[in-house]
């Protein structure tokens, strides 16, 4: 599967226009780093996608085995001052689940396509193109 997403900003501000499949959003900085905040930042956008996507990856799987609950929620939060870093994601989930329930819940948590890709080492290839 391939994902494009485009960026663009002006020498105005930090604040970045996404665009991918037609939808659109903003990322920013805060102001103490020079940024209007105005929108998440790019860090942000990162333990949201490891957020979103165990959420749902789990709600496909409970969905898909049939299994009752009432919420899931995932807090994230890391500190990318060193390398490599740690993410700390606590997966809360409201239902009546057995004891065998209770023990996949963590394996299809880390089944999560963002945390497979945060887990592994990437390589990052760039072009530059001055216009």
């Amino acid at each position: 599967m391939s994902v494009e997403i485009k960026g663009n900003s002006t020498s105005e501000n930090y604040i970045t226009e996404l665009s991918t499949r037609g939808l659109n959003f903003i990322v920013d900085e805060p102001f103490d780093k020079g940024g209007k905040d105005t929108a998440v930042t790019p860090m942000e956008l990162i333990g949201g996608a490891l957020s979103s996507c165990t959420i749902i990856t789990l709600q496909m799987y409970f969905n898909h085995k049939g299994w009752e609950y009432d919420k899931v929620e995932v807090d994230i939060d890391f500190d990318y001052s060193s390398y490599p870093v740690t993410f700390k994601r606590v997966v809360r989930v409201t239902g009546s689940f057995d004891d065998n329930q209770k023990k996949r819940i963590g394996g299809i948590a880390n089944a999560c396509p963002v945390h497979k890709l945060l887990e592994k080492g990437n390589t990052v290839e760039t072009t530059i193109e001055v216009i």
